[in-house]
């Protein structure tokens, strides 16, 4: 399809492959974050392009060091959540770190990556709290930190998924969506938000309409709440199940205009095939929104498209350590919510 562009996960960092490149695209420096003399020190910098080239699940000192130090890295993704930070020499501690559940320990606190990340000052960052309380605690610090961020260019997604989905339906969502937007607007507002629902990529179902219809009234009711306050809007979903219906998701962008949709896959999740994320890419241009998609995806095949790749990078590969920490983390969601096991008759 013409504008195709898809990213691809090799070893932790997703690279943009497009149409007429042999290789990755590597988003120029303007691109990657807005100019500074753009910005009113005061909000919060603009909302970027959906084809940024992700770092995904940056949740240790040693994964955030990797992600800075790669130069095709446009946008940094992290966990958070409460738990135990444990220091160099062995200290510990209870305090907003970043961590991926079922893990809840961390050599990275939400102040460490933030401090890493603004003397950088070149990478998109996106927060995604797995928790309400994370969120609560979190929300006051990227407050006092928001003017430097804005100056150097550097754009803040607040992640969170607050409505059930696919394979979580019978549950309620992980956060609750009136408390995260009430506190979004209390301590950020005109941050950009990143909305999601709770899922399981792995059940045999897709996002329905109902779903959508659900998300574009809380968009709504947020948009009036902060008023010309208000941020950009990107809906997080799952790679996986939006390949099985596009429509209603292409439908929901026509509706809240601006919007974007980011397509991910988890953390330990299994790679989706190239022709899947081709064809779904493909399907949203067909309706009109192509241009308005991104991807934080792995991305496994021997196409034209992963082959470029391996030329300059290490290939993803899925290994039994990460099948077996992505069934921990969907336990976690059914342990916390014991009726969504209705996916699974």
């Amino acid at each position: 399809a013409r504008g195709f562009a898809i990213a691809v996960t090799l070893s932790m960092v997703d690279v943009i492959l497009s149409p007429g490149h042999d290789a990755a695209v590597i988003a120029p420096r303007g691109h990657q974050v807005a100019l500074a003399s753009e910005v009113s020190p005061s909000r919060w910098a603009p909302l970027p392009a959906p084809d940024q080239v992700w770092a995904h699940s940056c949740c240790s000192g040693s994964k955030l060091r990797d992600a800075l130090a790669n130069e095709t890295v446009t946008a940094i993704e992290a966990d958070v959540q409460v738990g135990t930070f444990i220091s160099d020499g062995g200290h510990s501690c209870t305090q907003v770190i970043m961590a991926h559940p079922p893990i809840r320990s961390s050599d990275l606190s939400l102040e460490m990556f933030l401090d890493a990340c603004m003397k950088d000052g070149r990478r998109h960052l996106k927060f995604d709290f797995k928790s309400l309380e994370a969120a609560l605690l979190s929300l006051p610090i990227l407050a006092a930190v928001r003017s430097r961020l804005a100056e150097s260019g550097q754009a803040v997604w607040l992640n969170a998924d607050v409505l059930p989905g696919p394979g979580f339906r019978a549950s309620p969502a992980a956060i609750p969506a009136e408390d995260f937007l009430s506190a979004v607007a209390s301590h950020c507002p005109g941050a950009h938000l990143s909305l999601g629902w709770s899922v399981n990529p792995m059940v045999p179902a897709a996002y329905t309409h109902e779903d959508c219809t659900a998300m574009r009234a809380l968009c709504r009711a947020h948009a009036n709440r902060v008023g010309a306050m208000g941020g950009g809007m990107v809906l997080a979903v799952s790679a996986r199940l939006a390949s099985r219906a596009p429509g209603p998701l292409a439908a929901l962008l026509g509706e809240l205009p601006g919007s974007q949709l980011l397509m991910w896959t988890g953390t330990w999740e299994p790679p989706v095939r190239d022709s899947v994320a081709a064809n779904l890419q493909a399907s949203f241009e067909r309706l009109g929104v192509g241009k308005r998609c991104g991807y934080d995806c792995k991305v496994l095949g021997e196409s034209p498209l992963v082959k470029a790749m391996k030329k300059a990078m290490i290939g993803h590969a899925t290994t039994f350590k990460d099948w077996l920490l992505f069934s921990l983390s969907v336990l976690v969601k059914l342990r916390a919510a014991p009726l969504s096991l209705s996916w699974m008759q």
